[in-house]
């Protein structure tokens, strides 16, 4: 017990003097370390009554997978609520995992003893009609394979060596079990269970050493030096890519030279149709009105303009099918040729319109 002292002067009571009686001291350092905890409960408390309700309201909607995850974060928050722990057993019965239910079963069972009688009779009566279905998962671990330091994890839990041998109860599913040791390398096995009673069993083998190499990749001590043989026979022309590259690029260009010739085509059209409109305006070049000159004068520039892109996307469509369909027609076949080919192409500016001029030699 601790008695506080109400006539004690300001420095006795401060943090800085020094204490007078080192058993005080001592047992207020023992009482703050056993309030910690229940302090940090009663925090967390809110929050595991509202996952708790939330468990309940998804359980009545029949969402019994999410109700599940609810009744066991909040019993994380509080483990001293037997009734969370006892309506998550339910929910794992209900859901199939009939080892988690059987386990939580017991607990509930055992610590409403002497206290809630009929949550030991609800418990026992529900572990009883669980055991039947809880299927297990048994490691058996020959003595070769009992390096030092094994260590045996089943779902990212430590397995103690007592229970290498035994039926370890497990949910349906898929488990993995990771075996590693110091020096050795990890291994990795699997394994299945089924919804009901199922018992699966996973032999470990030995461990190889980290430094290992698999047999067929070892290299011979010595391997036998075979005589060489020296060929003077020249290899083989390589098959050359480059006929089939020159075709598709010839139908590439001419393609895009198509292409272009369509543009001049649609920009000539409008072009003359721009001239018309002008000439319609003014014919035998009179304008009636300044407006109309006006806008006679706007479609004549609109006339040219399409001009100018006509010519030039025409022109350019022919050098680009001429060049197309030079160097489709001049691709020779695909073995090797000392030959080359040389092309030239221009574009001659002429006074209505343009000139194509193409020239090459093989």
């Amino acid at each position: 017990m601790i008695a506080l002292h109400t006539s004690a002067s300001p420095a006795e009571r401060s943090w800085g003097s020094a204490p007078k009686h080192p058993f005080a001291v001592l047992a207020l350092v023992v009482l703050c370390a056993t309030t910690a905890t229940p302090a940090r409960a009663q925090q967390d408390r809110p929050l595991a009554e509202k996952l708790f309700l939330e468990g309940r309201t998804l359980t009545q909607k029949g969402e019994h997978a999410a109700a599940c995850e609810k009744f066991r974060a909040s019993y994380e928050l509080d483990k001293t609520a037997t009734g969370t722990l006892l309506n998550l057993a339910l929910c794992n019965e209900t859901i199939g995992k009939a080892a988690s239910a059987w386990a939580q079963f017991r607990q509930v069972a055992a610590e409403s003893l002497g206290r809630r009688e009929d949550r030991v009779t609800l418990a026992r009566e529900h572990e009883a009609k669980v055991f039947p279905s809880v299927s297990y998962v048994t490691l058996r671990v020959p003595a070769e394979a009992r390096t030092d330091g094994l260590r045996v994890l089943l779902d990212g839990r430590p397995l103690a060596e007592a229970a290498f041998g035994s039926e370890v109860p497990v949910d349906p599913g898929t488990h993995v079990i990771e075996v590693s040791a110091p020096n050795k390398r990890v291994r990795m096995y699997t394994a299945v269970v089924g919804p009901t009673a199922d018992r699966q069993l996973v032999s470990i083998a030995p461990l190889e050493d980290e430094s290992s190499v698999p047999p067929d990749t070892l290299t011979p001590l010595a391997t036998p030096v075979q005589p060489a043989h020296l060929s003077m026979e020249a290899p083989p022309a390589p098959r050359s890519e480059a006929p089939r590259i020159q075709r598709g690029a010839g139908v590439a260009l001419m393609a895009g030279g198509g292409a272009s010739v369509a543009v001049g085509l649609v920009f000539g059209a409008v072009a003359i149709s721009k001239n018309q409109g002008a000439k319609d305006l003014c014919p035998s070049d009179r304008c009636p009105t300044q407006s109309a000159k006006d806008d006679a004068s706007e479609r004549l520039q609109s006339a040219h303009d399409a001009a100018v892109v006509a010519n030039v996307a025409v022109a350019a469509g022919a050098v680009l099918g001429a060049a197309g369909a030079f160097l489709f027609f001049t691709a020779k076949s695909s073995a090797p040729s000392a030959g080359r080919a040389l092309f030239r192409a221009a574009t001659v500016p002429l006074a209505g319109g343009a000139a194509v001029v193409v020239g090459g030699a093989l």
